[in-house]
Parts: structure tokens; sequence; C-alpha cells
């Protein structure tokens, strides 16, 4: 006996709705398609077995979140579309559509996404789909904040690879591999730009938005210097020519 679709439902959930993320798409969960499949009998001596799978239905807006009486050419909702390709099982929740996250709550996002995806750079643009789709992120609160580098290692294909990162409940999720400084260099100075884009309008005080590096690994100690000249690392916020990753990447090779 072929294998065959017998029924597809369509479940739709209630809000407060699920914002979820598979690879590097983030949407929120409006529903849940439920496809059953009949394949032949199995072992106990039936003629049929049935499978069933979930797939995400979703929304790439949160349409209670725009302007009533507004022209809306300007969002993207594709509202009920399948995420055809992915069941319910292997996605990541990060918040509910009610929500909005405290700075460190979605730092935490970042160091549990990396930890299920076993990506070697977070994903900060993160915050602008959460702009979207719920209530946003809050910023952290403008003082002087310690970041501490430290060592770590991934297995890739049987072989570990290090990297440096921040730590867990530092002020900023940094991770890169590292292997020689350029290219350290490089993912740091895409985040350190990141993080610029994200904060530069949300804090209020943004003079009072200092950070220092520091680290207790010797291999590190050049790269802390580094960040520790660069405005754009400690003073992030008051330092407009220097948001650019490109900059950034020049100056760091002219101190060279």
């Amino acid at each position: 006996m072929d294998n065959k679709i017998v029924s597809t439902t369509y479940v739709p959930l209630d809000p407060p709705y699920q914002i979820i993320k598979y690879s590097r798409d983030i949407a929120m969960q409006i529903g849940t398609l439920i496809v059953t499949i009949q394949k032949e009998g199995n072992e106990s001596g039936l003629g049929y077995k049935i499978e069933t799978h979930s797939h995400p239905v979703v929304s790439y807006e949160n349409k209670f979140k725009a302007k009533p009486n507004h022209q809306l050419s300007s969002y993207n909702f594709l509202e009920g579309a399948v995420w055809n390709n992915v069941e319910v099982k292997d996605v990541t929740t990060i918040c509910l559509s009610n929500a909005k996250l405290p700075w460190q709550e979605y730092i935490d996002f970042l160091w549990r996404d990396i930890g299920r995806s076993r990506a070697v750079q977070p994903m900060i643009p993160a915050i602008w789909s959460l702009d979207k789709l719920c209530g946003g992120v809050e910023p952290p609160i403008a003082q002087h904040y310690i970041i501490k580098l430290v060592k770590d290692a991934i297995t890739i294909d049987g072989k570990p690879r290090p990297l440096i990162r921040s730590r867990q409940d530092d002020i900023y999720a940094l991770l890169a591999p590292f292997t020689d400084r350029e290219k350290t260099w490089e993912h740091l100075a895409f985040q350190f730009t990141n993080y610029v884009y994200a904060l530069c309008s949300r804090i209020k005080q943004p003079q009072a938005f200092t950070i220092s590096y520091e680290t207790d690994e010797e291999d590190f100690r050049d790269l802390v210097k580094t960040m520790n000249s660069f405005p754009v690392c400690t003073d992030p916020l008051n330092n407009p020519i220097s948001f650019g990753y490109n900059f950034l990447k020049s100056k760091e090779k002219e101190s060279r």
C-alpha cells in the first residue's frame, strides 16, 4: 500500500500567540496544520498505521500593532503562511505576542538560540522582528558595564573549534571563532555594529551607557586592548561616525 494523505486539519490558536523561530525565520504562530498520513501496516499485524505531522501556520507581523486608520502597504503580514518543511517540535519559542522582553531576557534568548542552532555568532537582528511581532525589547539601564571575554569551543565534524565569548549574563552576547586575529575581529566588529543600531534609538541617556572589556586569557589581551581603545565598543551611542562595520574594520587595521 502506498503512503497517502488521509486528511489535513487546520487548528487555529488563541492569543496571546507564540513568537517562534526556525533557522533564521521568526514569526508569530497563529495556527497549526495537522497532516495525517496512512502508511503500510506495522509488525503488530495491523493492515495500516497512521502518522501525523504538525506544521506551524504563521504571520510575519502582528496586525494588532498596525495603526487602524493608516494604509497598510508598508506592512508584510503574510498571514496564514505555512512552514511546510518545519514541524512544531522543531521550532524555538521566544516569547508570547503580548510580551515585552527585558534586555537580559533577550540576551538569554540569544544564548539559548546559539546552543540550539550551534551557531558561531548571535542572531542580534532578531530584535527588529520582536518589535514587529510583540511588545519588543526593553533597553538596558544606562550605566557602565564590564564584559569579560572567556574561552569556549564547539565541535564541528568531530573537530574542536576554539571560540571567544562573553559571559552568559554580560550586557552583550558576543561569540566568535578564535582562529586568526583578523577573522575574529571581523565577527566581533559586525556584532558591535548590530548592537549599536539596536540600542541607539532605545536608550534615553546614551552618555551614561558605557562598556569596558577584560579577560583572564593571555591569548585575548591584545584583542581586549583593541576593544577598549575604540569608542564604538566602549561608548557606543555617542559616536555616530563609528557606526559603520567597514569603518570599524579599517580603524582596527590602522591600530596594528
